[in-house]
């Protein structure tokens, strides 16, 4: 039963166009304050640090994630 309310409820929230809103908004508070460029700098450097002809993305993945993480707590 919880499961059908919670797709309910989550329906509603896409349909009403309120998932979006959230979703831009922390999308531009974030950017305001930088994180896509320290994520982008990171990104590089761990390219940098790999060599660009080896990395995958799977290991930039599992890099980056965390760090991404932990700037987007911090802002």
């Amino acid at each position: 039963m919880d499961r059908e309310i919670r797709e309910e409820v989550m329906q509603r929230f896409v349909e009403s166009g309120e998932r979006e809103r959230i979703q831009e908004s922390i999308r531009a508070k974030l950017n305001a304050r930088g994180w896509q460029d320290h994520v982008r700098s990171y990104c590089k450097e761990i390219i940098k640090e790999k060599d660009i002809n080896t990395v995958t993305a799977d290991e930039l993945c599992e890099d980056v994630l965390p760090y991404a993480k932990s700037k987007q707590k911090n802002n």
